[in-house]
């Protein structure tokens, strides 16, 4: 869902390059946020219900904005054939909406802080039902979803800092810290019970509130990795079956 508009300027070495526009720094300034949000909302109890529902409010806002920026790719959907990669990009980015949807009108009946009016006309069981399956498989769905686009945002960030030349030292470096990453997420994602909340075998989740902020925000981070990761590489096996 990533669109490119870009302007060409003058490198100091003489080569013209393509310059990152205004939209394209919105919308990655967007992402990031929605990137910084999304770990940070998976310890809600950690960070407290008040801020939760405040941060909360801002992804739902946030998310749609993303949706309001990237309003051709719905426009495209009955265009053109369906490969693999467009099938499961469109399914990904169809189940993310449907949860980006139900998280937040389930939060919004559960709300104590921000929405309190709202509390307790709909049965509070559901709605943590709906709540913890959305949040999790949300989780999942959207590092997916940054990880098909992986390519696309390394390419912005090369052009955004002016970076040319390619460098056998530096593609390294990042694989290493991925793989570091990937590692870790598969431990976080079984030392969090993931699986146990993606399919409903658990329906309160466990936070351990002895453990500081930034190691239980590390370990979601992890997972995060992870499934980008996960995504990324496929996305790459995808495009060379095209």
């Amino acid at each position: 869902m990533l669109a490119c508009r870009c302007r060409t300027i003058q490198s100091k070495r003489g080569k013209k390059v393509k310059d990152v526009s205004k939209q394209q720094k919105i919308r990655m300034a967007a992402d990031m946020l929605m990137v910084i949000l999304l770990p940070l909302l998976m310890a809600y109890s950690l960070i407290g219900e008040s801020l939760h529902e405040w941060f909360g409010i801002v992804m739902f806002a946030v998310f749609f904005f993303h949706h309001f920026l990237n309003w051709r790719w719905y426009k495209n959907l009955t265009k053109g054939s369906y490969t693999i990669r467009r099938i499961v990009l469109t399914i990904t980015n169809g189940l993310l909406l449907m949860l980006m949807i139900a998280l937040p009108v389930s939060g919004m009946f559960m709300a104590k802080h921000t929405l309190r009016f709202l509390n307790g006309i709909v049965p509070a069981e559901l709605l943590r039902t709906v709540h913890l399956l959305a949040s999790h498989w949300g989780f999942i769905l959207m590092s997916l979803h940054l990880g098909f686009h992986w390519s696309s945002i390394l390419s912005m960030m090369k052009r955004m800092f002016h970076i040319q030349s390619p460098s056998s030292r530096r593609t390294w470096i990042l694989r290493a810290i991925a793989i570091v990453l990937c590692c870790y997420g598969i431990y976080s994602f079984v030392a969090l019970q993931y699986g146990q909340y993606l399919f409903l075998r658990s329906v309160f989740v466990f936070l351990d509130f002895s453990k500081p902020l930034v190691f239980s925000l590390a370990e979601r981070i992890g997972v995060m990795a992870l499934f980008v990761g996960i995504a990324y590489y496929a996305d790459k096996i995808m495009l060379r079956k095209k």
